[in-house]
Parts: C-alpha cells; structure tokens; sequence
C-alpha cells in the first residue's frame, strides 16, 4: 500500500519517509517512523504505482526526501526506471549525505536549476537528470493541506435542514463528517493523515524513548487510529470503552491507569470535547497525567486565548476555524434558535 500519492493535472507526488515508515511498520522490521533510510523496495513500489496512473508520462514527479537520513545502496536502476514513466523526476528536501549515498552519474550535478538551501546542506529542488527544466518549486504541506480539504469535503454529510444529534453533547449539527466511511474508503490517505499525525506527537512529547505516554482510545474509529499510530511510533495503547471502564486490552497493553503515567487521548474527530474531557477526568482522578489529545479533525469552537487557558495540549492533522468554515460551512445549533 502506497499512502502519500497526490495527483492532480501537473504533478505527482510521493512523500518517501511516509512510504518507507509504512514498509517498516507492516512489512518489515517494526521501527516505524524510526526508520529514515531509504530501501529499494519502496521505490519499487512507486515504480509499479506509476504503471496504474493514466497519463503519467505527461506528468512531473516530486519525491520528497524529508526525514529520510539515509539511503541503501543500488537505488540508481530504480530512480532510471521511475524516471522513464514521467516528464521529470524531481527530488526536494534532499540531504547532501542522501544524494551521495544514491551515487548518481557526474552530470546530474551540473544542471543549473538544482538549488541548495543557503549555508546548509540540503536541496530543496534537485533534478534526476540535466537535461530537465525547470519546473515550479512544490510546497509539500500546502499541497497535502489542499489535498486533505477535499479528502474531508468528500466524506462530509450534505447539510441538511434534518439536526443530528450530537453523540456525547447536547447540541445539534447539520452535517457530520464520517470517519467510518473514510477509514473503510480512503484508507491510504488516513493513513498518511496519521503518519503526519505520529510525526506531530513525536516533535511535541516524546523526549524519552524509555518513557513514552500511552495512547488511549475511546471507541471503535479511535481505537484504529490508535492502533496505526502505536504502530508508527512503538506505543502502548489503553482501550476505555465509550469512556467507561476499562474492558478489553491486547497486544502490550497496560490493564489499568498506572499512577504518574503520561497518558494521550486518541479522537477521531474533537467537536465540543465533552468525551475528551470526560476521559481525563476519570484517568486523572485514577492517579494518571494526560498530557494532550490528538484527532483527525478538531473544531475550534473557542478563541486562541480561550483555547490555551484549558491547558490541556491538542493537536489534530485538520483544524476547522474561522479562517476555512466558510468552505467547510459546518454548523453546531441548539433548541435555543
């Protein structure tokens, strides 16, 4: 499974480090996210990914190299084969200890519209080739943030004049947005959805290895979410069902809250954050510390000053705020109006 592909009519894109943490966690070693070296498997796959895009030769192909710190050996036949199924092959975000690693012919270091990073040693535009042109430098993020709006668009309910019933708090919505259906649906995205979700977790809380928070879960989305994430990050995951009593537990899972433990609360999407808050409360009155929440979506029903005096750390992969409802046009009501 290839989880980072974005296509649209100029470009196709692979983000590696993704690919390669998949390779790791499902089809190899286990490591995870912490694998940052690049094998040939991976790009093996890419090669017979691009065998099913329509039209590929037509387009610009970006493999993005970021987080990868390394590169096995024996990769050029696998770039030369990538490279005959598109216009151009383009590296970004490309280490200079990477590119010597892939032991590319002399002349690829001459063409003149490669471009390193001034006073470091990474290129954030490298072509495979010199006799590439020049094309537009590609803003991953915003690429995959444009991308995720349309992904979340897709699975979200037509707003209806009928209001559904907020599961755990007593408002009223006009749409909802179906993980279910985009977990079952759109897999591969989710998946690098929660790839950038791990990454996310990792820069804001793991500082130890030998100490990592356990991830907990609260029903049967959450409880894929927080499997797949345990999987990319190597953590231990507590299962609370419907924020009750803790009922089932598997893998290398704790069988209770543990005093002084660091705990995460895994969501699926946080709208008002009533179970959130819930959950907390019952692993902080059993003696544990949560130490954030993270989701897929989250709705930012509060102002930034009003948000940060919860104190309690939540990060999501997408944030509906004032800034992108007017797109999303997603609406919470109560009996009042």
């Amino acid at each position: 499974m290839l989880i980072s592909l974005i296509k649209n009519e100029e470009l196709i894109y692979f983000n590696l480090h993704a690919e390669q943490t998949i390779s790791s966690s499902y089809f190899a070693a286990e490591i995870g996210l912490y694998a940052t070296e690049l094998f040939d498997s991976t790009l093996q796959r890419i090669n017979s990914c691009l065998d099913q895009i329509a039209g590929s030769s037509e387009l610009n192909l970006y493999l993005d190299f970021e987080n990868i710190e390394n590169a096995s050996k024996n990769l050029f036949d696998d770039l030369s084969k990538i490279k005959s199924k598109v216009k151009s092959l383009v590296f970004i975000n490309l280490k200079q200890n990477v590119l010597n690693q892939l032991s590319l012919n002399e002349e690829f270091l001459k063409n003149p519209n490669n471009h390193k990073m001034e006073n470091e040693e990474t290129f954030t535009i490298f072509y495979f080739g010199n006799d590439s042109k020049a094309v537009r430098y590609l803003e991953p993020q915003s690429l995959f943030e444009e991308e995720l709006l349309h992904f979340i668009m897709h699975f979200k309910s037509p707003d209806s004049e009928e209001l559904f019933l907020h599961s755990s708090s007593s408002v009223y919505l006009t749409s909802y947005i179906d993980i279910k259906k985009m977990i079952s649906q759109g897999t591969s995205f989710i998946m690098f959805c929660l790839y950038k979700l791990a990454l996310k977790i990792h820069e804001a809380w793991i500082e130890n290895m030998d100490d990592k928070p356990v991830l907990v879960c609260q029903n049967l989305n959450s409880s894929f979410i927080s499997s797949v994430l345990s999987n990319f990050l190597q953590m231990d995951v507590l299962i609370l069902d419907h924020v009750g009593p803790i009922n089932t537990n598997y893998s290398s899972l704790n069988s209770k809250i543990e005093q002084d433990k660091k705990y995460i609360i895994v969501s699926d999407v946080v709208c008002l954050g009533t179970e959130v808050k819930i959950t907390k409360n019952i692993i902080s009155f059993l003696g544990g510390k949560v130490i954030g929440n993270v989701s897929i979506v989250k709705l930012d029903t509060l102002n930034e000053e009003h948000i940060a005096s919860e104190k309690l750390k939540n990060l999501s992969v997408f944030n509906i705020n004032k800034a992108n409802n007017s797109q999303i046009n997603f609406k919470i009501k109560t009996a009042l109006d």
